[in-house]
């Protein structure tokens, strides 16, 4: 049964890795929607809003707003919250108040500071600046670092000349505040009225940063897959449990932001915090990434929510609000239980009908396998050959070939499959060798559940972790993502494996019973 229709709205495109970040999370909240039983698609909007009218006519449930800028404009971000208030159509995130009170970096900050907020000391155009301090320099409008590299840090005596060099170079206005020596920190905050929770607190983890680089998650080490700093900053979680007075500290500012800028629906704080332990908010976002691979969706796993789960609670909050029922008690265990039923429900809901299943290949998977592995576009003819080469000898020598497999068809079709097996040499470690679905019933959710299913074989014969090789390349950007949403996690890159600038990601996870997996 179809819940409702729940459209996500965005304006990326594929031009920068920031912008294509957006459609990426499009397409994963959508998918996850779908999982949910919820009718949806994709609307990209630009600056005719006439689409967004259009919208309103098909009386969506709810809109699921991605919307983070247009044309690459981030000052437009609150241009079609504006327009979805005035049509009158529930839509998840921050509202028109709260763009409006974040849109600009600098207003945000003097909101905060008026609130007791502490941040760092900033000026708008850095002829005040000490000479002999360090500032950092910043875009008062642009999202996603975009304008900061590793010069993005000078001395004060040097800021008011950066901020016109950089003003010229990437368009629109640039401050500088203090550059604070320290450790860095996001707080991801969810929920609506008196229900609202700060996640896990994820620091951002310099170990092997590059020696002499100002140590900021500037737009190459958030977004440049062939910088060594994107490869040097991690997340870790933990702090609760370590140093429990900083979280409180932590969270308490979170919440007080939240409040004072009049965030709602899912927002993310980040911090600096000295050498005496005094944390300052750097920046309050609405709408953050939530892209699998991102920073929130992290913090909501941590937390104990999958990917499907966060994207349920993110629309329930939005819809609950619209009906004017979130804030007590009551109500938010009708929320969790609402989310759990239907979390639940998908769970037993095939999302491509008609599928069977069978572990015994047979010679026609030769060429089959082939096909659907080409058919991908992921994979060149070489390694075509070689999954080719696995079924072939998976017949000739049976189990003691090391290969096992799950194949998936759909009206006497392979449209997905998975090959694996234990590693040699080790008492219950496998690998996961092949996963690939045919194009047709992508984002269906048959990827996951070949996944699973493969996943409860290897349960079966006693596995203990489960390895995953893929690449580092951006082409295989969503496979990554795809591992992580199924709860396994980056143990190591290995730079310039497979070619130079395309390394190899392996990825681990723990093989545990059917019925305790997400």
């Amino acid at each position: 049964m179809v819940q409702g229709f729940v459209p996500v709205i965005h304006a990326g495109s594929d031009d920068r890795p920031d912008e294509a970040d957006t459609v990426f999370a499009a397409w994963s909240v959508a998918s996850a929607l779908n999982k949910l039983g919820y009718q949806s698609e994709i609307i990209q909007i630009g600056l005719d809003l006439g689409a967004l009218e259009t919208l309103a006519s098909r009386k969506p449930l709810c809109v699921f707003n991605l919307v983070e800028a247009i044309r690459g404009d981030d000052r437009l971000a609150g241009v079609a919250v504006s327009v979805l208030e005035h049509l009158g159509m529930p839509f998840t995130g921050g509202g028109a108040e709260a763009f409006a009170s974040t849109l600009s970096k600098c207003l945000s900050k003097k909101i905060l500071q008026a609130a007791g907020v502490p941040c760092p000391v900033g000026s708008d155009d850095g002829t005040d600046c000490p000479p002999a301090l360090q500032f950092i320099v910043k875009s008062d409008a642009l999202h996603g670092s975009q304008g900061m590299d590793d010069k993005s840090v000078v001395k004060g005596a040097d800021a008011a000349q950066e901020i016109a060099s950089r003003s010229q170079r990437f368009g629109g206005r640039f401050f500088c505040e203090q550059y604070i020596e320290g450790r860095e920190f996001n707080v991801a905050v969810m929920g609506e009225g008196e229900d609202v929770q700060c996640l896990p607190i994820q620091e951002i983890d310099f170990t092997g940063f590059p020696e002499g680089r100002p140590k900021i998650v500037d737009y190459a080490a958030k977004w440049d897959g062939n910088d060594t700093a994107y490869h040097t900053t991690n997340r870790r979680f933990g702090l609760e449990k370590t140093e429990p007075a900083l979280a409180e500290k932590l969270q308490h500012l979170s919440l007080l932001a939240w409040r004072t800028l009049a965030l709602n629906g899912y927002a993310r704080v980040d911090f600096r915090v000295d050498g005496a332990g005094n944390p300052f908010v750097l920046e309050v976002n609405v709408n953050p990434a939530i892209a699998p691979d991102a920073g929130f969706p992290a913090a909501a796993r941590e937390a104990g929510m999958d990917y499907t789960q966060m994207t349920q609670k993110i629309l329930m909050t939005a819809i609950n609000k619209q009906k004017g029922v979130v804030g007590t008690s009551e109500n938010l265990t009708n929320l969790k239980n609402e989310t759990t039923a239907i979390v639940k429900k998908s769970d037993t809901t095939a999302e491509v009908s008609a599928i069977t299943w069978r572990d015994a290949v047979k010679n026609s998977d030769i060429d089959d396998i082939c096909t659907l592995v080409r058919a991908t576009g992921f994979f060149n003819e070489a390694e075509v050959a070689i999954a080719g080469e696995l079924v072939e000898e998976r017949l000739s020598k049976g189990p003691a070939s090391g290969y096992e497999f799950i194949i998936a068809e759909q009206n006497g079709k392979v449209v997905g499959y998975a090959c694996f097996g234990k590693i040699d040499g080790t008492e219950a470690s496998f690998d996961l060798y092949w996963i690939a679905v045919s194009p047709d019933c992508q984002r269906q959710g048959l990827g996951r559940k070949v996944m699973r299913k493969a996943e409860e074989i290897m349960y079966g014969t006693g596995a203990g972790l489960i390895y995953v090789e893929t690449s580092s390349s951006d082409k295989y950007r969503v496979t990554r993502a795809f591992y992580e949403s199924m709860g396994y996690f980056e143990k190591a890159r290995l730079d310039d494996f497979y070619k130079k600038g395309d390394g190899k990601v392996i990825f681990v996870g723990e093989c545990v019973a059917p019925s305790e997996r997400h």
